[in-house]
């Protein structure tokens, strides 16, 4: 008996060592600032970039490719909480067509407080989850970890 639940043992753990695990994008630190990048290169996906300069005009920019036109809904959920952290409904002067490829951007300011609300989230959370609706019907939905932001966030402001 002890035999058989070795071999199921070792078996279970050559299964769980071969399986392929996706590993979620790490935040990246750039000169410009914090990227977070959801998504994949060659489909939809979205970067959202937390400027160094909180007071700038563009401290926090939400894009999107791909996915979204005027009139979609880009929500960040962080965490399990249902509540979404930030949405947004794209608007016509947000979104463009570049090479039959949709591309929409958002802009916030610092001092607005749905920056403000995000960042805290950021700060204390551990998953992010990025959604775009197109009349109802989900166009992207992406999670990437937050782990490191914090630390990430801190050494841009220095």
């Amino acid at each position: 008996m002890q035999i058989l639940r070795m071999m199921l043992l070792q078996m279970v753990l050559a299964i769980a060592a071969a399986w392929p695990v996706q590993a979620a994008e790490q935040p990246v630190l750039r000169e410009n600032g914090v990227v977070l990048e959801y998504g994949s290169e060659k489909g939809p996906r979205a970067v959202l970039t937390f400027d160094k300069n909180r007071a700038a005009k563009a401290a926090l920019t939400v894009e999107t490719f791909l996915a979204g036109v005027a009139g979609s809904k880009v929500s960040i959920f962080v965490d399990k909480d249902p509540k979404p952290a930030f949405t947004h409904i794209f608007s016509n002067e947000e979104c463009r067509f570049e090479a039959e490829r949709s591309h929409c951007t958002v802009v916030l300011g610092g001092r607005v407080t749905a920056y403000g609300r995000l960042l805290d989230n950021f700060r204390r959370g551990r998953m992010s989850k990025l959604q775009v609706e197109t009349g109802g019907v989900m166009a992207m939905s992406h999670e990437t970890t937050l782990l490191g932001f914090s630390n990430a966030y801190r050494a841009v402001k220095e």
